[in-house]
């Protein structure tokens, strides 16, 4: 009875992050969503190692499209939820593909080694908590298969500028903090590039940031790489509407289309970046 509780919970957990997965996918860019929501496009049928893989979803999803994962993360309990999760769809609804959930620290080191057995490695929000991403990313390098993919999504450190123009919305728009809170971060930008980056959060928080992408640049061959979501991420989080709740999604895909439009322009740099890279040798 408490397995099937624990397994109730697990999976009502994951279901509620995947509900909001889909609504923060609205705001990525297509070149990043169409592999989210469609990793068959890619990723179908392939070995696939994914580091920094959290509950498993996108792990999960690339089963679901016939690949053989092996995903890794240092959190064990979080891991726990994944397996459970896919023991629970295997049983349900069936996987061509299956996920082997692997405990590791990545500053460590990778965990397998072993050369040229991948098709494609997913790094996702975790290439900037590494303190040597140099050395992980050539056990990546020496891992891939000659022509595989490299997929990452990561971010980047938020710009002065930025940072300004999202204290000054913060300020405009209605949120949970004070305007004492407000004008203090607008009148010392780097105050609000700090709670924007979340330093606070982990000790590893922004430990490689931007210098992952010379270093992915000098060991693959980069086929696409965009930067996203310059002010928008911090609005979605933010954003209080109390009795207007059902204006929340349209005035944020308003502000989405502003904040393309800034980073197209070159007015302004996106918080995250998403990289296609392939090994050539």
């Amino acid at each position: 009875m408490e397995r099937s509780r624990d397994l109730g919970t697990s999976v009502s957990a994951a279901r509620l992050r995947r509900k909001a997965t889909r609504l923060i996918l609205s705001y990525l860019p297509e070149s990043l969503r169409s592999v989210l929501v469609r990793p068959s496009s890619i990723l179908g049928g392939a070995k696939v190692l994914e580091l920094g893989c959290g509950p498993g979803w996108f792990a999960l999803e690339m089963a679901r499209c016939g690949a053989q994962v092996d995903a890794v993360d240092i959190a064990f309990p979080v891991l726990r939820i994944g397996q459970r999760y896919e023991a629970f769809c295997a049983d349900t609804m069936g996987l061509p593909g299956r996920v082997r959930y692997i405990c590791a620290d990545l500053n460590r080191g990778l965990p397998l080694r072993t050369p040229g057995v991948y098709d494609a490695v997913v790094i996702r929000g975790t290439l900037h908590h590494l303190l040597d991403p140099e050395s992980v990313l050539g056990d990546v390098h020496r891992s891939l298969k000659p022509g595989g993919m490299l997929l990452v999504d990561d971010g980047l450190e938020t710009q002065t500028r930025t940072a300004i123009l999202a204290a000054l919305l913060l300020l405009l728009l209605p949120t949970q903090m004070s305007l004492r809170w407000k004008l203090r971060r607008l009148r010392h930008p780097q105050l609000m590039i700090a709670y924007m980056d979340r330093h606070g959060d982990s000790p590893f928080e922004g430990a490689s940031g931007s210098n992952a992408i010379d270093m992915i640049q000098q060991r693959f061959e980069v086929q696409h790489f965009e930067t996203f979501a310059a002010f928008t991420g911090i609005l979605i989080t933010e954003l209080r509407l109390r009795y207007l709740e059902r204006c929340r999604e349209p005035i944020l895909a308003a502000f989405n289309l502003l904040d393309r439009l800034f980073i197209s322009l070159g007015w302004l740099r996106g918080s995250a970046y998403v990289l296609v890279a392939r090994k050539v040798e």
